[in-house]
C-alpha cells in the first residue's frame, strides 16, 4: 500500500515529458532493480526511437532506426508483441554496435525484456527494455507489474502531450488578440491622424472671414 501511496505521489511531479521519462526509469530501478533498463520514445515520424537508460548505473543515450532490425527492439515494435529472450547471446538478434558494446557488462547469462507501450487509441508511443537473468525477467513478465506501470506512463504522457497542446493553443489565441488590439490601437491613432489632417486642409484661412 504504501509503494503504491509513494508511487502516485511521485507521479504528480513530472512536469514534461523527460521529468515523466526519468520518473519511470528512476521508478523502475528503485522498484525492481534490473542490470539494465532503456526506454526509448518514438518521435513524430515514428521512424526513430530516442533511448534513455542505464546498464550497471551507466547512462546509456542511443538513437536507433525502427526498421533497422539488427537491434531486438525493432521486432518488438514492428510486431507490437512483448518478448522476453533468455540470452542476448545467440537469443535475440543483436548486430548494432553501440547495443552490443553494452553487453559487453552485463555478461552471457543476461537476457531481455522488452514491451511495447501504447496510449489507450492502440498508437505506439515507446518501448520499455529490461536487462536481467532471465529468470527474473520470466517472474517479472508474470507479474504483469511491468505492463501496469507502462499503462500508467502512457496515460500520463498522453495527459501532458494533451496539456501542451491546450497552452499552445492558448499563447496561439492570446497572441492573435493581442494582435487585433494593437491592429484596433493602431487603425484609431491612424483615423485620428487623417482627421486631424483634413481638418487642417479645410479649414479657412483668417483672411477670408
Amino acid at each position: 500500500m504504501q509503494r503504491t501511496l509513494d508511487l502516485a505521489l511521485a507521479l504528480t511531479q513530472p512536469r514534461d515529458e523527460a521529468a515523466l521519462r526519468d520518473w519511470l526509469l528512476e521508478t523502475i530501478q528503485r522498484v525492481w532493480q534490473p542490470q539494465g533498463v532503456l526506454l526509448g520514445m518514438l518521435d513524430v515520424s515514428g521512424r526513430q526511437l530516442t533511448c534513455y537508460g542505464h546498464v550497471l548505473n551507466a547512462s546509456v543515450s542511443l538513437q536507433l532506426a525502427v526498421d533497422d532490425f539488427s537491434h531486438p527492439l525493432a521486432y518488438v515494435l514492428h510486431k507490437n508483441q512483448v518478448r522476453t529472450w533468455d540470452s542476448l547471446y545467440g537469443g535475440a538478434r543483436i548486430e548494432y554496435h553501440d547495443i552490443r558494446q553494452m553487453l559487453c557488462f552485463v555478461g552471457t547469462a543476461c537476457g531481455l525484456h522488452a514491451l511495447p507501450l501504447l496510449a489507450e487509441n492502440g498508437k505506439l508511443l515507446a518501448v520499455l527494455a529490461l536487462l536481467d537473468s532471465s529468470k527474473r525477467l520470466f517472474a517479472l513478465h508474470h507479474s504483469g507489474e511491468g505492463v501496469r506501470l507502462g499503462h500508467v506512463f502512457c496515460r500520463q504522457l498522453m495527459l501532458l502531450r494533451q496539456l501542451a497542446i491546450t497552452q499552445r493553443e492558448q499563447t496561439a489565441l492570446r497572441d492573435s488578440l493581442r494582435q487585433i488590439k494593437d491592429e484596433d490601437v493602431h487603425r484609431c491613432d491612424r483615423e485620428k491622424q487623417v482627421g486631424a489632417t483634413l481638418i487642417g486642409q479645410f479649414m479657412l484661412p483668417e483672411s477670408l472671414y
